[in-house]
């Protein structure tokens, strides 16, 4: 069993408003390198928009340039230190993604200004077509006062009728200065992940299914979505009502018309996954369950409680992964799932992905106990960014449902006694957090990854994200330690 640790950048300690790919990061590779730990998990790298979701995202080829170091375009001659502070926008409550959006981008234009392009950037720029297109789309974006895609000039809304020579001096400029940006990001990143894998330490992934609206991806392939001719779709996507949430989850992304994907051998698809391989050692892929079936709803839908299941492309997406690159991906195959999905997993190969906050709802034949498992190919997660952390759900379980998980964990507290008389000798104090991690350890399975928050016993106050809530993402960590 591989063990690691999920933690996003966003949450990473220091100056400048957000985590990055600066000091803190190679100190948490050391810590985690020191702790035994060779996995390493973050959340997508890509560009985040409105709501400041990392699965809402502007580009699935793009990086966020947020995670761009300050103090390693410092030390490049591309700031001055004073520059730097002077762009500080930290706060004690976590990240503050108004602040980040009216100063960083001060702080990186003003880098700009002194960047000299050189042999690799140029190298850099021929060789990701995909980043060239987000660089124009995000030109175009600010061109016309950032409006979504749709509410653009007719001419501008598709790569297919855009044209070079329709850019002005200013558009140039602004396309120069988010190659920058990509140039710097990738540039950090790769040097972050080489640190990473010499001292033992491996990149955990994560690919968002969908993409946003308003991305450049659909401003390069529209042909590739369902839309209409006026760029706006007839249903989105989402999943209907669950644990989470009694409305469903109304994301709001447009749907693939897989029809046109087929055409050309799903040639996006197999570019994107082999892009993503490429960018860490194994990769998560978010909301498997909709390659077998997707679920739409109505555009202008308020909620996702009236939309439906329709047949998804199957295991022929995944026609141009070779079965050696598949051994490194996970499937997110949680939520509603069906003998489909299960019979779609194993048909790829793909790691399915466990989760051990939804053991213990009914009884010992639950299918996320690791007694009940069908082999090891599994990623096991005590939770993950849409949970609550460990300590703060086990306050809102029911009695019997705590009554279970401390006979399974061997946990007992002060606040439940009664446990420790019914447990035995067996018994041993804990908080659920430390207990489940414990019970994580002993289960057959080939990844194990546990969230910082419940490496640090942190409560409910730490939590990353409450799925289809607004405000969220803002987690951050005071200390690598741990």
């Amino acid at each position: 069993m591989e063990k690691g640790v999920l933690l996003h950048i966003s949450s990473l300690p220091g100056g400048y408003g957000i985590g990055s790919f600066g000091k803190a990061a190679y100190d948490f590779v050391d810590r985690l390198a020191e702790k035994g730990y060779t996995l390493w998990q973050v959340l997508p790298l890509t560009p985040t928009s409105f709501g400041d979701s990392p699965y809402q995202s502007p580009s699935a080829f793009a990086g966020n340039p947020y995670f761009i170091d300050c103090d390693f375009l410092t030390e490049k001659g591309l700031l001055t230190g004073d520059e730097a502070v002077f762009f500080d926008c930290s706060d004690e409550k976590g990240v503050n993604y108004g602040e980040l959006w009216n100063k960083r981008y001060l702080c990186l234009r003003k880098a700009f200004e002194r960047f000299v392009p050189d042999d690799e950037y140029y190298e850099f720029v021929g060789k990701n077509a995909r980043i060239s297109d987000y660089a124009v789309f995000a030109a175009l974006k600010k061109r016309f006062g950032h409006k979504d895609l749709s509410a653009w000039p007719a001419e501008f809304r598709s790569k297919k009728t855009f044209k070079e020579s329709m850019l002005t001096p200013e558009d140039v400029r602004e396309v120069e200065f988010n190659l920058f940006l990509q140039f710097e990001f990738f540039g950090q990143y790769a040097n972050l992940k080489k640190y990473a894998n010499d001292k033992g330490v491996k990149i955990v992934g994560d690919m968002p299914v969908y993409v946003s609206m308003d991305s450049a991806d659909v401003w390069a392939d529209a042909h590739l979505f369902l839309l209409g001719s006026d760029l706006k779709p007839t249903f989105v996507a989402g999943v209907p009502p669950d644990g989470f949430t009694e409305d469903g989850q109304l994301w709001g992304n447009p749907l693939y018309d897989y029809e046109a994907h087929k055409k050309d051998g799903y040639k996006w698809w197999t570019e994107r996954i082999l892009y993503n391989l490429d960018l860490f050692d194994y990769l998560r892929i978010d909301h498997f369950r909709g390659f077998e079936s997707y679920y739409k709803v109505p555009f202008g839908a308020k909620t996702a409680k009236d939309g439906e299941w329709v047949k998804g492309p199957g295991a022929e997406l995944f026609g141009g992964i070779s079965a050696e690159l598949k051994n490194r991906i996970i499937a997110e195959d949680l939520g509603v799932i069906t003998d489909e999905v299960r019979r779609l997993r194993k048909e790829t190969g793909f790691m399915g992905m466990k989760v051990l906050q939804f053991a213990f709802s009914t009884d010992t034949s639950n299918e996320y106990l690791p007694l009940n498992y069908d082999g090891n190919n599994y990623a096991l997660y005590t939770g993950t960014h849409d949970n609550d952390t460990t300590n703060g759900w086990f306050e809102s379980l029911s009695e019997k449902e705590k009554t279970l998980f401390c006979r399974l964990t061997g946990y007992f507290d002060d606040k439940h006694p009664f446990m420790k008389m019914i447990l035995g000798n067996s018994a041993v104090k804990r908080t659920p957090a430390e207990a489940l991690i414990a019970f994580a350890e002993k289960a057959d399975v080939r990844l194990l990854v546990v969230p910082i928050q419940d490496i640090l016993n942190l409560g409910s106050e730490a939590r990353m994200n409450f799925p289809s809530k607004q405000g969220q993402w803002t987690f951050r960590l005071n200390d690598v330690r741990f």
